[in-house]
């Protein structure tokens, strides 16, 4: 099968530019660009656009699909990262509302709309998106400096300021949770993060957690898991490792 699309379209429009202006020849701006020069010429010529179509049929104008971007990121910003299945709804429910011959099978948009809209946005990525509470996607570094600032004033005010020249009574917890039912999947969010987060309600979360207790000397102590049970089963007591 023959390589199509094998460059950027930012590379051929500037490798235009530069044959069209004079800047370069022809094939000194294929090389610089590293872009095909049987296309470039052929875009020069008028042979075939200049603006390159990628994927399935968009369907929608470039207006109304710039006006799903930005609600895709803003969305993912504020915590509320948009899936698959709500893009493919909005986009049918726009259809039917802007009364636009429906084209897809169930009037719905497909795998291959979806993958040619993504392909058209590139600024757009599908990632994992990971469950947080309200409370700690609302933490800014403003909070966290309050905190310390709280703690060393009380150690300050009860004469305990001597604790923080001793690593070994510096202790911390934090918790860890084991989802029984993780219900995140991928979103869509922009290209680039890493780490998305879907704001949830507490009671959203069904899982195990575990407390971690370390000190700053690097001492580490034994974990302890919380269940739900008024009793713990011994089927699950059995098989906790003894440490």
């Amino acid at each position: 099968m023959a390589k199509r699309l094998q460059y950027l379209e930012a590379d051929m429009l500037k490798a235009i530019v530069a044959a069209r202006t004079g800047m370069m020849s022809i094939r000194k701006a294929s090389v610089s660009f590293q872009v095909p020069r049987t296309t470039l010429i052929d875009k020069l010529k008028g042979r075939v656009p200049i603006e390159r179509k990628i994927g399935a049929s968009s369907i929608l104008s470039s207006d109304e699909e710039q006006h799903l971007v930005t609600w895709i990121l803003s969305s993912a910003k504020a915590g509320f990262p948009i899936t698959k299945e709500q893009l493919t709804d909005s986009v049918q429910l726009l259809i039917k509302e802007l009364k636009r011959e429906n084209p897809f099978p169930d009037n719905r948009p497909q795998r291959h709309w979806h993958e040619g809209f993504l392909n058209r946005h590139p600024e757009i990525a599908s990632i994992v998106s990971q469950n947080l509470s309200s409370q700690r996607a609302n933490v800014t570094e403003e909070k966290i400096r309050h905190w310390f600032t709280e703690v060393y004033t009380y150690l300050k005010d009860n004469n305990f300021e001597y604790i923080l020249d001793c690593p070994k009574r510096i202790f911390n917890c934090d918790e860890t949770a084991m989802f029984l039912s993780p219900k995140a999947g991928k979103v869509l969010t922009h290209k680039g993060d890493r780490t998305v987060y879907t704001v949830i309600n507490n009671d959203e979360k069904d899982c195990l957690t575990t407390l971690i207790v370390c000190n700053a000397a690097g001492t580490v102590a034994p974990p302890m898991i919380m269940y739900s049970y008024n009793r713990i089963p011994k089927h699950i007591n059995d098989r906790v490792p003894k440490e």
